[in-house]
């Protein structure tokens, strides 16, 4: 009985089993790299934060008006952590634009947005509300 035979094809066999293994495991690395990729893409970005008058006082970086974008929306928010007070900014984004267009749309949009986020933190000595139990 030819030994060689055998374990040759096994040996063959052992192979072509790790080489696919490999292959599948490379594949599914790549789709969770795009997918986390497209999920960076798609959640807000903090593009500037105004400390208000409160936060300023008090030490406090997170009592601050934050301008936000949100490629979902094509929206730039600007909101107070204090008072709550928010504006909108529209960017004109459509859905099927390269980021390299939703970047030039979001420059061009944020001159406007940001004039009410720094007189709101200027002006702004709210404190948000303590949470109750």
């Amino acid at each position: 009985m030819p030994v060689s035979d055998t374990s040759g094809d096994l040996w063959a066999t052992l192979m072509s089993i790790g080489d696919q293994m490999e292959a599948r495991q490379k594949r599914e690395q790549a789709a969770k790299k795009a997918a986390e990729a497209k999920a960076a893409r798609k959640a807000p970005r903090t593009i500037a934060r105004y400390l208000t008058v409160a936060g300023s006082s008090l030490g406090r970086e997170e009592l601050a008006v934050d301008v936000v974008y949100a490629s979902g929306t094509g929206w730039i928010t600007a909101t107070c952590a204090c008072c709550g007070a928010s504006e909108r900014t529209d960017t004109g984004g459509l859905i099927y634009d390269t980021p390299e267009q939703e970047q030039a749309r979001v420059d061009e949009a944020l001159p406007s947005a940001r004039p009410w986020a720094q007189a709101h933190a200027e002006t702004c000595r709210a404190l948000p509300a303590a949470p109750t139990a």
